[in-house]
């Protein structure tokens, strides 16, 4: 495209003057315009002054614009415990900025106009006059994730107990294992009574002597043979997914470790208190009262799982120990296994049985006649067969003159309808031989075709 402008005979013209008026005037008005606005702002920035660097009063200029509330608000919250005004993510934000030391001390001492230092200077200096700020705004941060924390606890210590409330009171458990027994008893031509958790999980490892399958693979065959209700074992103990997940020791940890910051922040109450900021003490002391009594269920609640997971042990005859959910997992690991054997016999049995309905329905088709219609009245086209050697040299002439020289007598004419007719039945029964929907002849097709062929030489004789 560039190229072809210098191909160009005639140049392009424009009105260069008028170019020149439009848009050089505009130009000039508008930096000039942009001049005077630089000049403002300059002029308004000059005005505001920090001690802080800039890359530092940038991030809490930042933080205090997404809050909104100023800065004497914001440490009013801080100082009495009402943090409504302020988000979780905001108080974490304000705890990663907090003052340093330092920059306090800067702050404290400027000796400038104090009105003009920035809003980040204000901050500096409002928030860090607050007593122990740190533990204040780590005590509120707290109080707003505790529910959340303790929720947590709450529903993971729940599934350990669900679980070993679904093993033990799961019938189909009891049936399929039952049938384990029968097996493994059957194989080693013994007379055991029970078998451990981890003996199950080898039926996947153990292979028929053809090799052709396993000894999982049996059990699954025989679930849905003789007891299908089992079959959705796997639904049933679902649940195990979840509880399997769950480990006694960090929950007894974590446990611990809420109840060590609701005594931290009893303790910051209770220094509020004496220095006499009643309000955010009486906040604190509040949630302390509550906090401690979700602490105690949830303590409940964890000592039942460590005991379930005892129980699941003993129900599978297993020596006490120290309480944990492996028994859950070996569980869950050979159902799982179980579940998906279920759905591979469910999917052969499903093809043998279409098979066995496609077969059947070919045999019908092939042992039954047509509704209302003579074995051998089927319609099929004309075929050449040879004329018994009894059948007169006259007859055989009929036959075969289509054009017939002479005129036929009446009983020439009968002869050969006949002689047509029995060349439909032999070609009927020629075609039964082959056509497996053609009932046969009860003496056979020899027998069809003598008599046939007998009939035809009779009537042309005749």
């Amino acid at each position: 495209l560039w190229s072809k402008f210098h191909l160009s005979n005639s140049p392009v013209e424009v009105d260069r003057s008028q170019l020149i008026d439009l848009f050089t005037v505009r130009n000039e008005q508008s930096n000039a315009s942009a001049q005077t606005k630089a000049k403002e702002k300059t002029d308004e920035n000059s005005t505001v002054q920090t001690v802080l660097n800039s890359r530092r009063a940038n991030n809490i200029g930042i933080l205090l614009q997404s809050i909104k509330l100023s800065v004497a608000e914001l440490r009013t919250q801080l100082m009495t415990g009402a943090d409504d005004g302020i988000s979780l993510d905001q108080l974490i934000n304000i705890g990663r900025i907090l003052p340093t030391a330092d920059e306090v001390i800067a702050v404290a001492e400027f000796r400038g106009d104090r009105s003009k230092l920035s809003k980040s200077d204000e901050f500096v200096q409002a928030v860090g006059s607050i007593p122990r700020v740190q533990d204040r705004i780590g005590a509120l941060i707290f109080r707003r994730q505790f529910h959340e924390l303790a929720d947590d606890l709450r529903q993971k210590a729940s599934y350990v107990v669900q679980g070993s409330e679904a093993i033990m009171s799961s019938d189909k458990l009891v049936k399929l294992f039952e049938m384990i027994l029968v097996i493994g008893n059957t194989l080693n031509r013994g007379s055991a009574k029970a078998f451990t958790l981890e003996s199950v999980r080898r039926l996947a490892d153990t292979r028929a002597t053809t090799g052709s399958t396993t000894l999982l693979h049996f059990v699954a065959s025989q679930v849905i043979k003789f007891c299908p209700d089992v079959a959705d074992l796997p639904s049933e103990l679902e649940i195990l997914k979840f509880s399997t997940q769950v480990s006694l020791p960090w929950l007894h940890s974590s446990l611990e470790d809420l109840e060590g910051q609701v005594e931290s922040v009893s303790s910051e109450a209770l220094k509020s208190s004496q220095e006499g900021v009643s309000s955010f003490a009486n906040s604190l002391e509040a949630f302390v009262a509550k906090s401690k009594q979700t602490m105690q269920d949830l303590r409940l609640l964890i000592e039942k799982s460590a005991l379930s997971c005892v129980e699941v042990g003993r129900f599978f005859g297993e020596e006490d120990g120290e309480p944990s959910t492996d028994s859950m997992g070996l569980l869950l690991d050979f159902v799982t296994n179980f579940g998906q054997e279920i759905k591979t016999c469910a999917a052969k049995e499903k093809s043998r049985r279409e098979a066995e309905a496609r077969a059947k329905r070919r045999q019908s088709i092939a042992t039954a006649a047509p509704a209302g219609r003579s074995k051998f009245e089927l319609q099929s086209p004309d075929i050449d067969c040879p004329v018994s050697p009894d059948v007169p040299n006259e007859a055989a002439v009929n036959i075969g003159d289509s054009a017939g020289e002479e005129k036929e007598s009446p009983t020439s004419a009968r002869t050969n309808n006949k002689l047509h007719h029995r060349r439909h039945s032999l070609a009927a029964v020629s075609m039964s031989a082959e056509d497996p929907r053609i009932a046969p002849h009860p003496n056979g097709i020899s027998s069809a075709l003598n008599s046939v062929i007998h009939e035809e030489t009779t009537d042309i004789e005749s």
